[in-house]
């Protein structure tokens, strides 16, 4: 459901209904454990683990932003905190260091055999791709792109990135040679500008969310491109992850309510099959 234009001069109050859950990502190396963030308040936020058999969860790490958190086949998990630095983690909750200094870095995504990550960080207030190593060293900068959200395919060929109506992606052995895909030929709700996506294992289709909140799935080698979630005013979906085997997907639902010219919205997890089907919350509270 949309909700109708406010009748109030200063349009709708939004508030977030707390404890809420978001950003969640699959351990590439076990597909029962995911990491996500929990929000107990607007300054509460805490880097968790959750592990889908056994019902446990576990705090890691308190000051934590809003981007997604992801798990690497080296068992690291990355992180933002609240000042745009990106930060690492075991686990385990051990040997947490920082990775980047001095500058905004914003939605890390770890290379397939987790050795390197990208990121986009701002210069002068232009969007920028950069690859560091494990370490934080820096292996490649790639200069401005007007994207964000990239994401490494698990073949280790391509980075894919979001685009307005459009999905880009580059082949790592020629980063300079942009690939553009346009998804819709008209203007309609569904070609609004997309926002987050990942990859499923084959590494020629890409999950990924458009402005509109809703769920889409493209092959990126015969350009067809199917809606396997509608999202809408009421209830949207952002940040998705695909476990390692590609059968299930974990993303971040938001549910809202209006109350005469108040809106509150609820934010939870949600794990479903890769076609879209058996959507189930999780119960993370």
């Amino acid at each position: 459901m949309d909700f109708p234009k406010s009748q109030s001069d200063l349009g709708y109050e939004y508030i977030d209904l707390y404890p809420l859950v978001r950003g969640a990502s699959f351990n590439p190396n076990n597909s029962n454990e995911i990491v996500y963030l929990k929000y107990d308040g607007l300054f509460d936020r805490y880097l968790m683990t959750y592990n889908l058999v056994t019902d446990v969860s576990q705090v890691l790490h308190q000051d934590v932003f809003n981007f997604q958190p992801k798990w690497s086949m080296k068992d690291w998990i990355v992180f933002n905190n609240t000042h745009g630095q990106l930060w690492k983690i075991k686990s385990n909750g051990d040997s947490l260091t920082q990775l980047s200094i001095n500058i905004q870095a914003w939605y890390p995504e770890w290379s397939p055999d987790g050795g390197n990550l990208i990121f986009l960080y701002r210069d002068q207030g232009i969007g920028n791709l950069r690859i560091i190593d494990i370490n934080g060293n820096i292996v490649e900068d790639w200069g401005a792109l007007s994207t964000f959200w990239p994401q490494w395919s698990p073949d280790n060929t391509k980075i894919a990135f979001p685009f307005d109506k459009s999905l880009g992606w580059v082949n790592l052995n020629s980063p300079t040679e942009t690939h553009r895909l346009r998804l819709f030929e008209d203007d309609s709700d569904d070609s609004m500008g997309n926002y987050s996506l990942d990859w499923f294992p084959d590494s020629q289709r890409l999950l990924w969310v458009n402005r509109a909140n809703s769920l889409f799935v493209t092959n990126i080698e015969s350009d067809c491109t199917t809606k396997i979630k509608h999202g809408c005013d009421s209830k949207f979906y952002i940040a998705p992850s695909i476990s390692n085997d590609g059968t299930k997907i974990l993303v971040t639902r938001f549910d809202s309510f209006q109350e005469e010219n108040t809106i509150s919205t609820e934010g939870n997890i949600y794990i479903m099959d890769a076609d879209g089907n058996n959507e189930r919350q999780l119960n993370l509270f």
